[in-house]
């Protein structure tokens, strides 16, 4: 566990719908991938499901957000939704540490338990 993270807040799962801290108003985010940066801190790349108020980052379109919904309790399906979201040239991504990213209700993919 690395020295942003606790036992209450864990890394972020791939296909975790997460809240991103931070900022004026908390956006709902999908992760798509997460891993350790060059010095070893946890980031977490994620795209917005939310529309953001000042339009900068493309959100994951309607139709993908209506997929999300019914992938919840499903951890293979969200992942790989996650995956193809990741892999869309059309959505928006960025990277954050994963301390940026709050759980919604407990940790992990809704509707799943954890591994």
């Amino acid at each position: 566990m690395s020295e942003t993270e606790t036992e209450e807040t864990p890394r972020p799962e791939v296909g975790e719908i997460r809240a991103l801290n931070g900022l004026s108003w908390t956006p709902w985010v999908i992760v798509t991938r997460q891993e350790p940066d060059d010095v070893g801190h946890e980031i977490a790349r994620f795209a917005v499901l939310d529309e953001m108020t000042d339009d900068v980052l493309t959100p994951v379109p309607d139709s993908l957000v209506v997929e999300i919904e019914e992938t919840v309790g499903d951890r293979h399906g969200r992942r790989e939704l996650a995956e193809l979201i990741d892999r869309d040239p059309e959505i928006d991504k960025r990277w954050c540490p994963t301390r940026r990213l709050d759980p919604l209700g407990k940790p992990g993919i809704q509707g799943c338990d954890t591994e």
